[in-house]
């Protein structure tokens, strides 16, 4: 559990970035409306969502498919968190919530697996709020599940049981997707087994699938719980490799598109080199890191006045030696909340003290820019353009995977719509940046 850091060895777990906070909890803090050009609204709007959050699509049919990415550290799923909150509600969405990390294994996954998921988690919703399926409606959708078990049993040694002594449609569907997801916990043999039989018959999968989401979707309207249905999947950053994420994402595409529901994908990062790619079929949305200055340094008084309330929501202010020690850890976090938590902890560990000072944080940085000591000749090169262009005043327009790579590496930092791409801080301090960049 996370609390605040009232003394000095309350600060580690107080600055754990592996814990995302949301809307309702003590450490969040709302980043919106300091992100330079981008607005919470260019979100709103691509699921055609007005302000009062309500959603405006007449022809249900029309389904939205967005890919929402951003630096590692940017503050994606905890933003994410908070349009989901917004959306849920009777005139918008019944928001379903997927993080493949908690309920899959991200070591070995497949789309297959993540549908399953959705399936499981939209019909558990549905029973929570007390959604009135009709028993008809779903009778074949049930059968075709309890079928598609029985033949993953007998075309392997497994013994799946799709019996469930539940009374409603929904709890006897959930249950029998949630046996099937659980499953694909087990051994390579149970998840061939149960990917082999979904992938031949992907048609119907899909058919049935998009059959649920109707069904629910119709009697969420009837009913005035909500407009339509909207699945924020995320957690694919978390998966085992990015042959894994490539091939969930690209490789399985046709499958994606043959959803017919509202879906939002948090997209890895680095996949964001496919960006033509995928826009052919979706909506891209780039989300940056918090603008602390203009390009001309002018500083954003706001946004550190924000990034100050970040961290007085974590630690006690009196556990730093004076407000200018907070000040340079705002500027070095480069606009990133991940950033700025891990500076914290790095001074920690460095501090002599049982306190924050500016000492601890020289050190901490200097551990933290140990990273750029693997700076290749090409990604040099890359920085020399940026900071030429910035000095200029103009854009690094020029894109190659090398530089993909470098934001993806949190070399480089996005801001505003993309368009604005600075050193992330950090590096600019390192030893191999001062010699090879800033001293040429």
């Amino acid at each position: 559990m996370q609390e605040k850091a009232n003394d000095f060895w309350g600060i580690r777990n107080a600055v754990n970035f592996t814990k995302p906070s949301n809307p309702d909890q003590p450490f969040y803090t709302d980043f919106s409306d300091v992100r330079g050009s981008f607005k919470d609204t260019v979100f709103y709007r691509s699921l055609t969502i007005d302000k009062d959050f309500a959603y405006k699509e007449t022809h249900f049919e029309n389904k939205k498919l967005i890919f929402f990415s951003g630096h590692r550290g940017s503050g994606k799923t905890t933003e994410m968190a908070k349009y989901a909150k917004n959306l849920n509600n009777s005139n918008g969405f019944l928001v379903i919530n997927c993080n493949i990390d908690t309920g899959l294994d991200v070591d070995d996954i497949d789309f297959v697996d993540i549908l399953i998921y959705l399936s499981e988690l939209l019909t558990k919703k549905a029973e929570e709020i007390n959604l009135d399926i009709d028993r008809d409606a779903l009778q074949n959708i049930n059968a075709w599940y309890s079928q598609t078990v029985q033949e993953v049993n007998e075309n392997s040694k497994l013994s799946i049981d799709a019996s469930v002594s539940m009374s409603t449609p929904l709890a006897i569907l959930t249950g029998i997707t949630a046996k099937l997801r659980t499953s694909l916990s087990g051994t390579k043999e149970t998840k061939k087994a149960i990917r082999t039989v979904l992938t031949n018959k992907f048609k119907d999968f899909a058919f049935n699938f998009n059959s649920l989401v109707k069904q629910i979707s119709a009697k969420l309207r009837e009913e005035k719980k909500a407009k339509d249905i909207l699945f924020i999947i995320d957690g694919l950053e978390k998966t085992a490799s990015p042959n894994l994420r490539k091939k969930i994402i690209l490789d399985e595409s046709v499958r994606i598109q043959a959803i017919e529901s509202n879906l939002v994908i948090i997209l890895p990062y680095e996949l964001m080199k496919e960006k033509s790619r995928l826009e052919q079929f979706s909506n891209i949305i780039s989300f940056p890191v918090v603008k602390l200055s203009e390009r001309d340094g002018t500083i954003c008084e706001k946004a550190h006045a924000r990034f100050n309330e970040f961290i007085k929501r974590r630690v006690n202010i009196n556990l730093f030696d004076n407000g200018e020690t907070i000040k340079k850890i705002i500027k070095f976090s480069g606009g990133s909340p991940r950033q700025l938590l891990k500076i914290i902890d790095s001074a920690f560990l460095h501090a002599e003290q049982n306190i924050i000072d500016d000492d601890s944080i020289e050190k901490g940085l200097k551990h933290l820019a140990t990273k750029s000591q693997f700076l290749e000749k090409q990604e040099i090169e890359i920085l020399k353009k940026l900071k030429q262009a910035n000095k200029e005043g103009k854009q690094l327009t020029e894109y190659s995977i090398e530089l993909q790579d470098m934001l993806e590496k949190l070399i480089i930092f996005e801001y505003n719509d993309g368009n604005d791409k600075r050193v992330n801080p950090i590096i600019e301090i390192s030893p191999i940046y001062q010699q090879e960049v800033e001293n040429q």
